[in-house]
């Protein structure tokens, strides 16, 4: 569309402008990106490393500037390695690393008048049912809590990097997570589902007690794992992060912490391609039992949102 603009002169942003929005980036994106491999959730929630926000925000900054957009603008810049080769830690068996070549785009569509500015009327919850998706946020500055719910994997990220991740029964068929409603008022938001026992629990409630409070309550009698990034400090039920962000259980008990236990693979194309990555990842696994049938746990969020810093500043 930008070449066809420029070439032609013939103008389609105008007449398509409602099918270029970026509701999705606004519902995922979670942290800043600084120089490094990319990873799974670091960055955007219930995304690959090669999905992050390095990904995003090239089309953020042309969103930006052909539809002065000034929310775009301020997520755009969260990513502090723009216009960079995105860094995969990946190869694949014919020894090809992987590396993404999207980010110069940023250098063709990043106008510094574009105001960086977060609207007031932003929507803090988004509802895709056509992929089954469901995401959830505190605010639009770096470092908040954010949620996402794809069938029955569910991502939560807060003070900057990804808490709580538990993918266990996703591949679940999207009919197995039912009766789905979110209901969001700005102070709070409360997301309620049902799904198959194949997925560890029959039913589950998100709640979210804005800035700095998010719940999960699930139905079941079966042990729960999720896996995490840093090294938190267990203080008996709960984990505590160096920033004062800490994620406690408050109906069960944490049985299991191995801050190794959760080992990192990767396979794309439709599972078909399983790629080697010379520096393999571990995480902190967590591991919980239920009590009287129900697990309940709660995050907040230490230490106060950062702002976004422009372009120039970085």
């Amino acid at each position: 569309m930008d070449a066809l603009k420029r070439v032609t002169g013939e103008d389609l942003f105008a007449p398509f402008a409602d099918k270029m929005n970026a509701r999705l980036a606004l519902a995922a994106i979670a942290a800043p990106k600084i120089d490094g491999h990319d990873q799974d959730n670091e960055t955007v929630i219930l995304s690959p490393s090669y999905g992050q926000i390095n990904y995003y925000s090239p089309v953020l900054f042309g969103l930006a500037r052909f539809y002065r957009d000034s929310l775009s603008q301020h997520l755009a810049l969260w990513d502090r390695t723009a216009g960079a080769v995105q860094q995969s830690r990946y190869i694949t068996d014919n020894g090809e690393w992987m590396l993404f070549d999207w980010g110069g785009y940023a250098y063709t569509w990043y106008d510094s008048s574009v105001q960086a500015d977060v609207p007031r009327d932003t929507p803090l919850s988004f509802s895709f049912p056509s992929v089954n998706e469901v995401y959830m946020r505190a605010s639009y500055e770096p470092g908040g809590i954010v949620a996402g719910m794809r069938r029955s994997a569910l991502d939560v990220h807060a003070g900057g990097r990804v808490v709580y991740v538990d993918h266990s029964g996703s591949q679940a068929p999207p009919k197995e997570v039912t009766d789905v409603v979110l209901q969001d008022t700005g102070r709070w938001a409360e997301l309620t589902c049902k799904s198959a026992a194949a997925s560890g629990f029959t039913d589950q409630t998100l709640r979210f007690d804005r800035p700095g409070a998010f719940t999960i309550s699930r139905r079941t009698d079966a042990k729960q794992s999720w896996w995490c990034f840093g090294k938190p400090v267990r203080e008996g039920n709960s984990l505590r992060w160096e920033d004062g962000t800490t994620l406690e259980v408050k109906q069960g008990t944490i049985v299991f912490v191995d801050m190794e236990g959760y080992h990192d693979e990767k396979v794309v194309g439709m599972g078909l391609l399983r790629l080697n990555a010379p520096l393999p990842m571990t995480y902190p696994l967590v591991k919980a039992q239920p009590t009287d049938g129900r697990l309940v746990i709660e995050v907040r969020c230490g230490g106060a949102p950062r702002r976004s810093a422009s372009l120039e500043e970085q």
